[in-house]
Formats: C-alpha cells, sequence, structure tokens
C-alpha cells in the first residue's frame, strides 16, 4: 500500500516521558466543519509518537490519521484518501457525489502531535466560491472514557478501533477519549475528565456520562506500582472531585482488564486493586455512579 509514517514538514523533538519514548495526547482528536466544496486538502505539522521501549526506534503503532464525510468513515489502510502525505499535505479529496455542503471530520491518531494548519477548497457545483459553513452543533450525547493505554488504543488497529470510540459508534454517541498510557488513579484528573479545561482561555464539553477505566498500571507499571490503600484513598478522591463539579453526571466505574503478567507478579493481585474499587463504590453508595466487573472478578456480574 501506499500509506506510509510520514514526518511532516519540521519534525519536533517530543519531550521524553519517565519511562519510554510517548507523547500524553488525547487520541481520536476531532476537527469536524461543513463545507460548501466538492473537494478538501489539509496541511498538517505532526510527528508521530508511538509507544515503544528500547535503544531503537521501530515503527511506531496507531498512527493513521481517519476521515469522516456525511458521517461516513473513509477506507483505512491502502484505501486511507489522506494518503500519500507530501511535506505534511494530503491530496485532493472529493466530497461525495451529492450537491451542496458536506459535514467532514478529520480524526487524529492515538498517538501523535499535530497541528492542522491549512484546509483547502475548491470547486462547487454551480460555479461559486467554496467557502467554510457554520459548523454543526453537538446534538449527540457525549462519552468521555479515562483510562490507560488500554484506553488510548495505542495497540488498536486504527484510532476509529479504540473501544471507546467502537461504543460511541454503537450507540451513536460522541466521544472523548481521555486515555494516556502509563496512568495512573489521581485524583487531580477527575477536573478534565468533567470537562474543565487545564488552560485559562481553553473550551472543554461538558460528558453526559463518564466511564473510568484504570488501575493496571497502579497494579504494575514497569516494577513501579500503586500501594493498594492509597490506590482506594486516591480512587475516592477522584470519585469525589468528579461529583464535586458534576454532581449528576453518570460514571460508570471499569475494575481493571486482565494482563499477561499477573501470574509473574507474587506480592500483590489485581484482584486486591478490583477489591478496593468495589469498596469505593459501597462506601460512597452514589446513585449515579455504577461498577462494571470484568468477567473472572470475584463477585464479577
Amino acid at each position: 500500500g501506499h500509506v506510509g509514517r510520514e514526518r511532516a514538514t519540521s519534525p519536533r523533538e517530543l519531550p521524553g516521558s519517565w519511562v519510554c519514548h510517548q507523547e500524553q495526547m488525547s487520541p481520536g482528536v476531532r476537527a469536524t466543519f461543513v463545507a460548501d466544496a466538492n473537494q478538501v486538502r489539509f496541511e498538517l505539522d505532526y510527528a508521530f509518537a508511538g509507544f515503544y521501549c528500547s535503544s531503537e526506534q521501530p515503527a511506531p503503532v496507531s498512527w493513521e490519521f481517519g476521515l469522516i464525510i456525511d458521517g461516513v468513515p473513509e477506507p483505512t489502510g491502502a484505501g486511507n484518501p489522506l494518503y500519500p502525505l507530501t511535506q505534511g499535505s494530503t491530496p485532493w479529496i472529493r466530497l461525495g457525489q451529492g450537491a451542496g455542503a458536506h459535514e467532514v471530520t478529520l480524526v487524529w491518531p492515538c498517538a501523535a502531535d499535530v497541528d492542522l494548519l491549512r484546509v483547502h477548497l475548491k470547486e462547487t457545483r454551480d460555479g461559486t466560491a467554496p467557502r467554510l459553513l457554520a459548523p454543526p452543533l453537538r446534538s449527540r450525547p457525549q462519552l468521555t472514557v479515562f483510562g490507560t493505554s488500554i484506553t488510548q488504543g495505542l495497540d488498536a488497529s486504527h484510532v476509529l478501533n479504540t473501544y471507546p470510540e467502537r461504543l460511541g459508534a454503537l450507540k451513536d454517541w460522541s466521544v472523548v477519549n481521555l486515555g494516556f498510557a502509563g496512568r495512573t488513579i489521581q485524583p487531580a484528573d477527575a477536573r478534565l475528565a468533567a470537562g474543565i479545561s487545564p488552560c485559562g482561555d481553553g473550551h472543554a464539553t461538558t460528558p453526559d456520562l463518564v466511564m473510568l477505566n484504570i488501575g493496571t498500571n497502579d497494579f504494575d507499571f514497569f516494577g513501579q506500582h500503586t500501594r493498594v490503600d492509597r490506590f482506594e484513598e486516591r480512587y475516592l478522591g477522584w470519585i469525589s472531585q468528579f461529583r464535586f463539579i458534576r454532581p449528576t453526571t453518570p460514571i460508570l466505574c471499569v475494575t481493571p482488564l486482565p494482563r499477561g503478567d499477573e501470574c509473574e507478579i507474587t506480592t500483590r493481585t489485581m484482584e486486591e486493586y478490583r477489591e478496593r474499587i468495589r469498596t469505593v463504590i459501597e462506601r460512597r453508595a452514589d446513585p449515579r455512579a455504577a461498577l462494571r466487573q470484568q468477567p473472572h472478578d470475584r463477585q464479577g456480574q
């Protein structure tokens, strides 16, 4: 196929994390607009970060942009119309066969540092100048998912195949994916999940439903772990802070998924962390906080 992992005009030095080369960026960020035009082309400045932990730099995963036109996802892989990229510029992309305006959504990859520099339009059916129209209003419920690399989707085949995106498509919800590789439970993160922008002049959307799927890195992250008593304290703090900001927004708490290395760790068990989550939910007795336990859990349902 012709799809490549190109770096755009000025590859930038990405800040290294404390354990691996990774970019802490929300995957699946979208730029949506309505265009009275027949074709569109994007100019991008970006660098793939991926997730890798070695002295060499292999091809990063989850690197591909996505495109949705009039609600229909375009093909991925070799059929992706955004490729090949030339110095960060996509080819001209035809916006369907119908006359009139088209809704276009550019979807950021799971692991990249991206700036959308320009949107170029050309051609209209009636020969008038192409133009951007008023953006569509958000009419669907918003699901915000906060979690780790499992949520971020670093090993997903495409950003549109992460489990939050697939759930959103199934339920016809808009999705904000706040999955970050290596993340552990931190009460202050509840502000971000609640839609409070960390930037003074920033804007964030308010969630209609929040899913909290965290704990696997607290159990073990390259030899580091969070003590179970501290994990319970911080988990309770996360729920309490979120509830202070969003008193009525439902929260679905998901116990940590199984890991391939659980049996190799003999000093603690993942079940201890799942039990602490159950304890927090019971202590809170919050009618708008539900618990989704994995099928293998001791009290799975």
